[in-house]
């Protein structure tokens, strides 16, 4: 009973997986984006030429500590002028595996950088049955030209700010993000640039950190600078403790 105990401990460790890609989390206040001396909203941009991809993949390690737990992908796809992002993970602890899959349909505007369409998730965690969350999001018509009313998903809002960031982004920004029940508001710090080594090698990354004020649990996530701005890690931290980590092992850009 207290092998049992511990083991179903460990494994609520890696039921946090499921914010590692995406996740729904509340800012209290929203924050100006870029302000003037006369604290005016200026609305960020895209620059298209520079940051936007017709295609990527990205295939990761998922470690617990030093130990690594399970793998994970994550691929931008672009067919016949649709734009899909996905991600796969599963990751495994004594007898017992989490997977999770997510896909969001990305409507493309020159300026505004990208806005959801339709998002899907499929999970499985240890002690529940296979869940599947499928909604729709609802941009303003026309749409928006103020990227605070922008609606992203939990999983297009990273790859949103992965264009930010490669569009000179150097301020903490919130995005608002659609979830299954009502618009929540992320809000993301920006921490300047960092160094680290990867297996893909040594990486100086834009590092952006993901809070909420009724929580102690943050998300990290490096855009390294030389590879397109993709994400290569991501981390979860709870209470200073950390969570759960995924670490890029390879990554091909189209």
């Amino acid at each position: 009973m207290k092998l049992a105990t511990e083991m179903r401990k460990q494994v609520l460790v890696f039921v946090t997986l499921i914010s590692i890609f995406g996740d729904n989390v509340i800012a209290e206040t929203q924050q100006p984006l870029i302000t003037d001396s006369k604290s005016e909203i200026k609305p960020l941009t895209v620059n298209i030429n520079k940051c936007r991809l017709n295609g990527y993949s990205i295939e990761f390690d998922v470690l617990h500590g030093i130990d690594k737990v399970g793998s994970a992908s994550r691929t931008l796809l672009v067919n016949e002028g649709v734009t899909t992002l996905s991600t796969a993970l599963k990751a495994s602890i004594a007898f017992f595996t989490f997977s999770q899959r997510e896909q969001s349909k990305l409507l493309a505007y020159p300026e505004q950088g990208f806005g959801s369409a339709h998002y899907l998730k499929t999970k499985k965690k240890p002690f529940h049955k296979k869940n599947t969350i499928v909604y729709s999001i609802k941009q303003k018509e026309p749409f928006s030209k103020n990227i605070s009313e922008v609606v992203y998903d939990p999983l297009s809002v990273y790859e949103h700010l992965r264009e930010l960031v490669c569009s000179g982004l150097k301020e903490d920004v919130p995005l608002m993000v659609q979830t299954e029940k009502e618009v929540e508001q992320y809000q993301f710090t920006y921490k300047g640039l960092h160094k680290l080594t990867l297996p893909i090698g040594d990486v100086e990354a834009v590092l952006m950190v993901r809070t909420r004020n009724t929580s102690t649990r943050e998300t990290t996530v490096w855009f390294d600078i030389n590879n397109h701005y993709l994400p290569v890690k991501i981390q979860q931290e709870k209470g200073g403790d950390t969570q759960a980590t995924i670490v890029a092992m390879a990554l091909d850009v189209n």
